[in-house]
């Protein structure tokens, strides 16, 4: 019974490796009272100042899991890319980085077996950034 349990197990974590959470996640807060079209979130530049003349669109938040077997610098570059996907999205032309984190969050747990009692969590990398149009 215990080499089926482990088995599965072994299935479980070797499935969720590789085909586990990859999605990015992001989300925005408009903050004009223009709305404007999309923009190309290929040519969406990526600040850390802001520039002399802007106008501040939204607020954008954007994360991406780091999974079991990726890098922590590919998450943080999938969490960049929904930025810039996001931010073109309400019209901006740039983004002003504010904050990058990282969190732990859990994915699931198998229990009922002691010996398999388990928490799986992974590392979310986050970016939260204003987004811009240049003047």
């Amino acid at each position: 019974m215990k080499i089926k349990s482990v088995s599965l197990f072994s299935i479980l974590t070797a499935t969720i490796a590789f085909f586990g959470p990859g999605c990015s996640t992001s989300s925005s807060l408009s903050t004009s009272t223009t709305s404007y079209p999309s923009t190309d979130a290929a040519l969406i530049q990526v600040l850390v100042e802001y520039p002399a003349e802007y106008e501040t669109i939204g607020l954008i938040e954007a994360s991406a899991p780091k999974g079991y077997l990726r890098k922590p610098k590919h998450a943080a570059e999938l969490a960049l890319a929904a930025l810039k996907k996001q931010a073109a999205s309400i019209g901006a032309h740039a983004v002003v980085l504010k904050d990058y984190s990282s969190e732990k969050v859990s994915d699931f747990s198998l229990g009922g077996e002691e010996d398999l009692d388990l928490l799986f969590s992974t590392e979310h990398k986050k970016v939260t950034a204003v987004a811009i149009r240049l003047q």
